[in-house]
């Protein structure tokens, strides 16, 4: 009862001591939830989206000889595709850089690509007249299942066409269609230039394939996700930059308003004393308040650095990829523990003060 009414007695310092710990655990949240989102994209892109293992880039394959020489260097399971680079603007939003993506077989499509819902994570058909468009080209371009949008080709021909579904995805923006799609919005015959396959043995297969003449180059998904993973980790440093402001705040906060209500109770604290309380018992008379003020703090915080983790992640995204909202269990604790440490430690150096105060010059104050 009485650690209660001394908080809610102190009004304004109570504010101000919820408010600035709310924010260092709301910015310690943010910090370890950043770290989680960056390091999660080439995970989630190259883990789960992306199932094929090598991606060979063709000059475009139009007789059945150049098809057979790819096919028997392959000689596994393989998929290939057309993709071309296109702008695609909606009518209400802007437009971004995308590829447009055709397999040779529509029904296989699934086994190279994970086509999911970006917000249930179900499975998504990819039917004869699908058109699927990854979800932060969806976004920018202000479109949904069933809107238009347009397609402005190489060439500077542009199509329209209607969405039949939006899919995951964190790096580049894509459109998935049928072949029968394609022939039939651009009007020319499907020729693929890339070939997506499984393999054991990378290396060995980029060799063989980089030795044919129709092959421009071979990409391993193992090397993009791993430079992925570099660049990425670059922005780590923003994680320690939140990090050291968010413990700077906790001990300035903390200190100074520690520092002023034993100041200004100075009085009230020196006839505890006189009454008979020890050193500890008067110690922990403060700290009860601190704690349930720091308990609550940290509990706001920790719903405050939710939201400014997701609007921080749409404010730093590039175009070309895309952050998922990740914040693990762990970073969590991480925030309550650190937010915990400085109000220990503060509470930890005012025990000195707490001692120091002298009990006869204290009530010879006039309040």
């Amino acid at each position: 009862k009485v650690t209660a009414r001394n908080i809610f007695r102190y009004k304004k310092r109570f504010l101000m001591t919820l408010i600035g710990i709310a924010g260092c655990s709301a910015l310690l949240l943010t910090a370890f939830g950043l770290r989680d989102s960056i390091s999660g994209v080439s995970a989630l892109q190259f883990g789960e989206i992306v199932k094929y293992d090598t991606r060979a880039f063709l000059k475009d394959i139009r007789t059945d000889a150049e098809y057979s020489e790819i096919v028997t260097i392959i000689d596994g399971e393989h998929l290939f595709i057309r993709e071309e680079s296109v702008d695609a603007k909606g009518e209400g939003g802007d437009g971004l850089p995308a590829s447009v993506i055709v397999p040779e077989f529509y029904e296989k499509l699934t086994d190279y690509f994970n086509l999911r819902s970006p917000k249930t994570g179900a499975s998504v058909p990819f039917r004869s007249d699908s058109v699927l468009v990854t979800d932060k080209l969806a976004r920018v371009m202000g479109v949904s299942v069933g809107d238009e949008f347009s397609i402005v080709m190489g060439d500077g021909k542009t199509v329209t066409v209607f969405v039949t579904d939006i899919v995951e995805n964190y790096v580049m923006h894509h459109i998935y269609m049928t072949g029968g799609v394609y022939a039939e919005l651009f009007g020319v015959e499907l020729y693929p230039n890339s070939v997506l396959c499984f393999t054991d043995d990378g290396s060995g297969l980029a060799e063989k394939l980089l030795d044919n003449s129709d092959v421009r180059g071979v990409m391993q998904i193992t090397g993009f996700r791993d430079s992925l993973r570099d660049s990425t980790d670059a922005l780590g440093i923003v994680t320690l930059v939140l990090i050291i402001l968010a413990c700077s705040l906790a001990f300035v906060v903390l200190f100074n308003l520690t520092n002023i209500n034993i100041s200004e109770r100075i009085r009230e604290l020196a006839t505890i004393k006189v009454l008979g309380f020890y050193d500890s018992d008067l110690a922990l008379y403060v700290y009860r308040e601190n704690g349930a003020v720091t308990g609550m703090g940290i509990a706001l915080g920790l719903l405050l650095g939710i939201v400014l983790h997701k609007f921080i992640l749409v404010s730093v995204e590039i175009d070309l990829l895309k952050f998922p909202a990740i914040i693990l269990p762990q970073s969590y604790i991480y925030a309550v523990a650190l937010s915990a440490l400085f109000a220990v430690f503060v509470n930890l150096v005012m025990n000195v003060k707490l001692k120091g105060i002298d009990m006869v010059e204290s009530l010879k104050n006039v309040e």
